[in-house]
């Protein structure tokens, strides 16, 4: 489309727009990219209907110089900071519409009811904070509250819509619109993601002070309800995790509710023992005396979870929490409607929310929870969001368990088993659609066996889901548009080994290997979390510790080898959160090894007895003895210290 194509169809939309009641005189303007430097945006001041072609002015989106005899809408920064911080936007409409100003009158955010518009924008339209039309404040709180959504509400000053083209931005609007008249007119009542957060913590902490989560058949009796619970909407979640992420029952069971099942089961059979004040040794200077440690719950702890394992990842830490004797919040993902809307329902049917008690949302949600004091928050997801969290936690001083990320290396020596290797990372790499935390980000395969490794991945994924993946019904989809045009442009310009299909209509992304990867490539510069998997030759494995040592540390690493001397020189010299030798993935299945990662990873761990050590404190208490009292600590001091050192030494 030429630069006067472009500008008729500004003037176009513009018309829709009055046509549809979207705009008021010249209350509102719009803009298209025209390059990655200019974009075409509306005059100020002119009526929508009166605008022609010659009209709309041309400006630079860096410095805003415009050219053309009419000045800019005086939101052109605003566009401009749009189209700067999201380079996939094409087009953005900003609108005084008369259901949408109604919530911008309000200053609240929208809730969103219908299925359909969660996938464009979430669980609840978010609210950018009030700024003067025209300032730098409200360019600045409107871009934050778009982030990477395709619109928000404006506090006192309409809505603002974008999409990759005008008509995609012209039907986000449209559809947001809708979404407010439909809340307004036909009287949706009070989504639970905007109830008032301080009132349920309010109830939680007098529940808590009761004392009656801290007894024993209490805690039983909550993990008992809550298997009985998944297990009889069982079905309702295998369509949950259809409808989100394309996952297969099987592959449903296997990663997400088995694990639930397998973790409550720990709980109920290990409570006893794991509730029970441990007696430990006491040193010679406090004789005679009796050192217990007792483990206490927290309180109200704050469970975050994120969207790719959103059942698994929201109930196996919540089974931890109870387990504990705490009473818990839980916000399960945005970016999984249909399983956070299971999870709230299971919850809500079983619990009380002064016991438990589930918030939906989008970053608003997270926002208002975060601006709260828990007595603990346990998060699972990226680094970004996790630094967030980490922050607003030290406001309050709450302790935290960070479940992160991060590029996980799978390292394939000579003398590897490569048909049972390639199987493996297979399996692991490209379960989920690659969107797993730990699943191998990248191979580094000895150079004299990489031939042979290409070739038997090939044949793997072949055999796993036939020659046309991306039509596999055991083959998962990607979660959403964004992720999906993400890691279509990690592969852009790369010379693909194998590409397993792309039908961007149902998000699907066959598997993907680039045999001819760098530490430089674009799929090298951020944790992929899809199924694409670069390839880097070594010759050395002295060579590998020393390039991962200058990176994040992982929060998995994987390592196929025959040799003892490999496996040594791995697990000794690499720091990583956790992994497996001649496997990928499995580590994780089991609740008697603690889960989480180290350093950019992130920090904490949970799954069985590591749960509930996570959701405890643990009171150190020394009963001492009134038979007997020693008198070497007291003054005066004036004695020589030879008994002194015969106890501390």
């Amino acid at each position: 489309m030429n630069e006067m194509e472009m500008r008729e169809k500004l003037v176009d939309y513009g018309k829709r727009l009055v046509a549809a009641g979207l705009v008021q005189g010249t209350w509102g303007n719009l803009s298209m990219r025209l390059s990655e430097e200019t974009m075409l945006v509306t005059p100020s001041g002119l009526d929508y209907n009166r605008l022609s072609p010659a009209d709309m002015v041309k400006v630079d989106v860096r410095s805003l110089e415009h050219e053309g005899e009419h000045k800019p809408t005086s939101e052109k920064g605003l566009h401009a900071g749009i189209y700067q911080r999201r380079p996939e936007i094409g087009a953005v409409i900003h609108t005084h519409s008369k259901y949408a100003s109604v919530f911008a009158a309000a200053g609240r955010s929208v809730p969103v009811v219908q299925p359909e518009l969660k996938r464009i924008f979430g669980s609840q339209v978010p609210l950018a904070k009030y700024g003067l039309p025209g300032t730098k404040t409200l360019k600045k709180h409107t871009i934050e509250a778009l982030g990477d959504n395709n619109g928000c509400i404006m506090t006192a000053h309409g809505m603002i819509c974008c999409g990759r083209t005008m008509e995609e931005a012209f039907d986000h609007c449209l559809k947001l619109e809708d979404c407010c008249r439909q809340y307004i007119e036909e009287g949706y009542e009070r989504d639970e993601q905007i109830m008032d957060i301080k009132e349920i913590l309010e109830r939680q902490r007098s529940f808590f002070a009761e004392g009656v989560t801290k007894d024993l058949s209490y805690r039983r009796s909550a993990l008992l309800k809550l298997r009985n619970a998944v297990k009889r909407h069982e079905n309702e979640i295998f369509d949950a995790l259809y409808k989100d992420l394309g996952k297969s029952a099987y592959e449903a069971y296997e990663t997400e509710i088995g694990l639930v099942y397998s973790e409550i089961t720990y709980m109920l059979k290990h409570l006893d023992r794991l509730a029970r004040p441990k007696r430990v040794a006491t040193p010679l200077s406090n004789f005679p005396s009796k050192s217990l440690i007792y483990r206490e719950p927290y309180g109200s702890v704050l469970i975050m979870s994120p969207w790719n394992y959103p059942f698994q990842l929201t109930l196996v830490p919540l089974a931890g929490a109870l387990a504990a004797g705490n009473c818990a919040v839980v916000k399960p993902s945005a970016y999984s409607p249909a399983v956070s809307h299971i999870i709230a329902k299971i919850i809500s049917e079983t619990f009380s929310e002064c016991y438990v008690h589930t918030v939906t949302g989008g970053r608003e949600a997270n926002q208002n929870l975060l601006s709260e004091k828990f007595d603990y928050i346990f998060f699972t997801g990226g680094k970004a969001v996790g630094r967030q969290v980490m922050e607003a936690a030290a406001k309050h001083l709450s302790p935290v368990t960070l479940e992160l990320g991060g590029k996980s290396p799978c390292i394939v020596d000579e003398s590897a088993n490569i048909p049972l290797a390639a199987r493996r990372i297979v399996w692991g790499k490209f379960l989920n659609c690659g969107q797993t935390c730990v699943a191998p980000d990248y191979i580094l395969v000895h150079e004299s066996v990489k031939s042979k490794l290409l070739a038997a991945l090939v044949k793997n994924i072949e055999a796993l889901y036939g020659e046309d993946p991306v039509n596999s019904k055991d083959y998962s989809k990607i979660v959403n548009e964004k992720h999906f045009d993400r890691l279509t442009a990690l592969i852009e310009g790369e010379d693909l080994y194998y590409s397993g299909g792309i039908d961007r209509d149902r998000l699907k992304m066959g598997p993907v290997i680039i045999d001819e990867a760098s530490w430089d490539s674009k799929a090298m510069g951020e944790e992929i979390f899809g199924p694409i998997l670069p390839m880097i030759e070594f010759d050395d494995l002295r060579r590998v510790k020393k390039e991962l040592e200058g990176r994040p540390k992982p929060l998995a690493l994987y390592l196929f080898t025959r040799s003892k001397a490999s496996m040594k020189y791995v697990t000794k010299n690499i720091s990583f959160g956790g992994g497996c030798i001649n496997d990928t993935i499995m580590h994780l299945a089991t609740s008697n090894m603690p889960f989480g990662g180290v350093g950019d990873s992130g920090m904490g761990n949970y799954h069985g007895s590591y749960s509930f050590r996570t959701f405890t404190h643990e009171k150190s208490v020394l009963n001492k003895s009134n038979l007997i009292d020693v008198p070497l600590r007291y003054p005066p001091y004036g004695r020589d210290t030879k008994w002194l050192r015969l106890f501390l030494k």
